[in-house]
């Protein structure tokens, strides 16, 4: 857990100093806005002292996002231009974003880093974020997800091993409903 944590703080100064490193005044304090979805606000809020501490003139604002409202809410902040400086997005999302031009290709920043490698990554998961050969978003965590069913409702349409192929789960799903 203390390994994770680290590795959380350490992803999320870089993530934020990359904005810092991007800001044009150096004499005022900076504040960050940053948006979490879910209960990953309440987590990062918790991280947010550590970094302020390391890095003096630097305020973060965390604003928590519903995961059920994001997707919108990022859309209208952007069509309004009142986006965040840094957000947690859904991998899912990344070429909608990129296509509208709301977020930025993270190469010149990836290159600047010590910490951040794309071999330290699971290729699946960093393939999310690349697009047309640009990075734009660098994997924040990875969680698996796994399909059950039910081997008597399978046996009973007739298949004694799951769908090979998308013709034979529309074949097994036909079997079932009738």
């Amino acid at each position: 857990m203390k390994v994770c944590k680290l590795i959380s703080l350490i992803i999320f100064i870089l993530f934020l100093g990359l904005f810092y490193a991007c800001s044009q005044n150096t004499n005022k304090e900076t504040t960050i806005k940053f948006w979490a979805m879910g209960s990953e606000a309440e987590y990062v809020t918790k991280l947010v002292p550590e970094f302020e501490k390391r890095n003096p003139g630097i305020k973060v604002k965390v604003q928590a996002v519903p995961w059920n409202a994001a997707q919108e809410k990022l859309i209208t902040a952007f069509a309004s231009d009142n986006t965040p400086d840094a957000c947690q997005l859904g991998n899912t999302w990344v070429p909608q974003f990129s296509s509208l031009n709301a977020i930025i290709n993270l190469d010149d920043f990836i290159a600047e880093s010590k910490v951040i490698r794309k071999e330290n990554y699971f290729p699946g998961i960093w393939d999310t974020n690349v697009i047309d050969s640009a990075v734009y978003g660098i994997p924040w965590y990875v969680d698996t997800r796994l399909m059950f069913y039910r081997t008597d409702i399978f046996e009973r349409a007739g298949y004694k091993q799951p769908p090979k192929s998308w013709d034979e789960l529309y074949d097994l799903c036909k079997k079932i409903k009738a």
